[in-house]
């Protein structure tokens, strides 16, 4: 699953003023998302090859309806209301941001790779933000939509480069056309400025950013509209990732996935030795993610061919390996098409 989102996408959708929920919903399909590398057989069947860009963002599902698509969202956060999620998810593909990609059998979202792109092309421009766990509960789903888009965007600016060589960043509501003007909708800077204040006087979030004025150097009076802030330890504690095991993430999605999780152990518990070893956590970690919103037929396909060559010898990259047999099969498909 991806754990990262290009910051031109966080901001796009930090900007709409659709759905108070849109940030939610599309933090889930990131997460969700498998980035593989692209086929250009695949793609040479449907005409559409562009050969700059290698890798893709994928959510596999079962069929191309936006009501599987929330289906699944909805098993992955259940705390999210499935008519919330449809709306937001037409949003995303009004804006741009996804589409239904038959040659890979699932949702892409759109140009996502170019965050990752090392060249020093404008596609390439933007960078990308860690997806915090922060993101994904109850807390931050119920959030007053105003703070939320503040600890968002704090959360973008602290992914940054300047952030990252100085651990600070600065609002400067006089400077022109500021960001914060756009997302918040105002061009209020009083406004603005009373809101950030009272946000970090009351927030429990970000009340441990903080906050001083200071002098441009070349204005003998203090700029009251221009904040350093500095999140402390507390700030950044509530927002970080700490590392999942292996073992902890198959638990975690095992909770949600029984059947499939049974079948797979099942046909793995039956198999010889060496390759049932070989079977470890990784790959049926692996298969369970990959397969889990994916048809029966497909589903048995996919552990058919993966037990096969773990007879001969293991598999190095799982995850890997099952998109390339996914990648084939989605070629099959269109062919009797």
């Amino acid at each position: 699953m991806a754990n990262k989102i290009s910051i031109s996408h966080a901001l796009s959708v930090l900007h709409s003023k659709k759905h108070h929920k849109l940030i939610d919903v599309f933090n889930a399909v990131c997460s969700m998302s498998i980035q593989t590398r692209r086929d250009w057989y695949i793609e040479a069947l449907s005409g559409e090859i562009d050969k700059s860009k290698e890798y893709i963002f994928i959510v596999r599902t079962a069929n191309p309806s936006i009501c599987c698509l929330s289906k699944m969202i909805i098993e992955e956060a259940c705390y999210m209301h499935r008519s919330t999620v449809t709306q937001c998810i037409n949003e995303l593909l009004d804006m741009g941001l996804i589409r239904y990609n038959p040659s890979y059998l699932g949702w892409e979202i759109i140009d996502m790779e170019n965050a990752f792109n090392r060249s020093d092309s404008e596609a390439s421009s933007g960078g990308y933000m860690e997806l915090k766990k922060l993101f994904f509960s109850k807390e931050f789903y119920d959030m007053n939509v105003t703070l939320k888009k503040i600890v968002y965007y704090c959360s973008i600016l602290m992914s940054t480069k300047g952030f990252k060589s100085k651990n600070s960043f600065i609002i400067n509501l006089k400077k022109e056309n500021p960001e914060w003007t756009s997302f918040l909708n105002t061009d209020n800077i009083y406004y603005i400025k009373s809101l950030i204040t009272r946000l970090l006087d009351e927030s429990s979030l970000l009340k441990k950013l903080e906050q001083k004025q200071y002098a441009h150097r070349s204005v003998k009076n203090k700029n009251r509209f221009l904040f350093i802030l500095k999140p402390l330890e507390r700030l950044k504690l509530s927002i970080k990732d700490s590392r999942i095991s292996a073992r902890d993430k198959l638990e975690n999605l095992v909770s949600r996935h029984k059947e499939l999780y049974s079948y797979i152990t099942g046909l793995r518990d039956r198999l010889e030795q060496p390759a049932r070893s070989r079977a470890n956590d990784n790959v049926i970690y692996a298969l369970v993610e990959a397969l889990r919103y994916l048809g029966r037929s497909t589903v048995e396909l996919v552990v058919d061919s993966v037990f096969t060559r773990l007879h001969n010898s293991e598999i190095n990259h799982p995850s890997a390996y099952i998109a390339r047999i996914l990648q084939k099969h989605a070629a099959y498909k269109k062919l009797l098409l």
